[in-house]
């Protein structure tokens, strides 16, 4: 005969089961390899509480649809847009931990696809962004800018100049480097050592051995209203320019010209201002130039300079 105690500690025990698998939670940044290289699958929630996401490959980022959660289960659909032809991607598979392991189904037939969840404010993705340090020395208000990149490359503004980060050793969640400081009409190598996380970015200038000041940052995730494809568009003596700028949430930036790419440098974002450098492509050549300008809700403009002077205005709509 069974006891209601026994169906009592059955269901409990069911119950227990299906809510820990109710527990897995999609939500975040995961990383695998997609057969032509690495891919990035972002998993977030709308304001309505409805799963979304988004596919970054080398091409860039790219909406998910048809997102989905079932008990262990993640599902979502991508659609490639190729050479002028369309193809469907349509993920499933089971969430356990941190690993995803299931199969892309494609016109082509199946395959295993296994992701990693990404370890969150550790690593280089953890500290990538634009950090607005603040401390006091003895000589007053310190304000530095550090940025980083998804490139490991870091630049280092004060005193109103800009000098590249070096040797920089980034371990979980701590980071050091050194860097050329400036203030006082003088400049001075200097090191810094500190750990980021959740709350955001604290360590010390480190001169001869010894603290020079204490700075702290809060995380402000300072590229999120650049992240997209921006498509640039202007005119120029030679004819219309079409270019691209790539941002994707890693904080990678990449530019388009002429059907090539190149990464960026000298990364500066100060409020709605945006200034870089890179190599742009055009009648069979290369060439070295800048870019500054300002971006919002109304889209990024600004201009691609050549020895200090424009060579051409270009504007672009806000990403959709």
């Amino acid at each position: 005969m069974i006891e209601y105690r026994e169906i009592g500690i059955g269901i409990a025990s069911l119950l227990f089961a299906v809510s820990s698998i109710a527990a897995e939670d999609p939500v975040g940044e995961w990383k695998g390899e997609g057969g032509r290289g690495e891919i990035t699958i972002i998993i977030s929630t709308g304001a309505d509480g409805s799963l979304g996401g988004q596919m970054i490959t080398q091409r860039g980022p790219n909406d998910l649809s048809s997102v989905k959660m079932e008990g262990a289960q993640l599902s979502f659909t991508n659609l490639l847009e190729f050479n002028g032809q369309s193809i469907e991607l349509n993920f499933t598979g089971d969430i356990v931990g941190d690993k995803f392991t299931g199969t892309i189904s494609t016109p082509r037939g199946e395959r295993p696809i296994e992701l990693t969840r990404a370890v969150e404010f550790a690593g280089i993705d953890g500290l990538v962004g634009v950090w607005k340090l603040t401390g006091e020395s003895r000589y007053g208000p310190t304000e530095h800018r550090f940025v980083v990149t998804a490139d490991g490359k870091g630049t280092y503004e004060s005193g109103g100049q800009v000098s590249e980060v070096t040797s920089l050793v980034i371990k979980g969640n701590e980071v050091g480097f050194d860097v050329t400081i400036f203030g006082g009409g003088g400049s001075y190598d200097v090191a810094f050592e500190g750990s980021f996380g959740k709350e955001g970015l604290s360590g010390d200038i480190i001169t001869n051995g010894a603290s020079f000041v204490a700075l702290k940052a809060p995380r402000v995730g300072a590229f999120d209203e650049m992240i997209g494809i921006w498509n640039l568009t202007g005119e120029s003596q030679f004819g219309p320019m079409e270019h691209t700028l790539i941002v994707t949430p890693d904080g990678k930036f990449t530019y388009g010209s002429d059907g090539q790419v190149s990464e960026i440098s000298e990364l500066k974002i100060d409020g709605n201002s945006i200034s870089f450098n890179m190599t742009v492509f055009g009648g069979g050549g290369e060439y070295p130039v800048a870019f500054e300008g300002i971006f919002g809700d109304d889209g990024l403009s600004g201009d691609v300079m050549t020895n200090g002077t424009s060579f051409s205005a270009l504007t672009a709509p806000a990403p959709k």
